[in-house]
């Protein structure tokens, strides 16, 4: 779909996607306050939200990666969250 539509996916991933108004919950923070106290080595997550971030982790492993991290297949360029909400 990405490839044969372009214009279809990146407008569906502006819309429906890229949602800055999230905020961590309360097992984000808990998670985040684990480790900060040593009792957890990392956050193994398949969210794509960077919420673990916001509430504080530091050792978050992406298994999908992220909606601030935007790769170009064609020119290898990465583009942050700002510049794809605003595109």
């Amino acid at each position: 779909f990405f490839m044969r539509r372009p214009e279809e996916f990146f407008k569906f991933y502006r819309d429906k996607m890229l949602c800055d108004t999230a905020k961590p919950n309360a097992a984000h923070l808990k998670l985040a306050e684990m480790e900060q106290a040593g009792k957890l080595k990392a956050v193994i997550t398949q969210n794509i939200d960077n919420l673990h971030q916001m509430a504080g982790s530091k050792k978050v492993l992406e298994l999908h990666g992220s909606v601030y991290r935007n790769h170009c297949m064609k020119c290898g360029k990465f583009y942050d969250f700002k510049y794809m909400k605003e595109s």
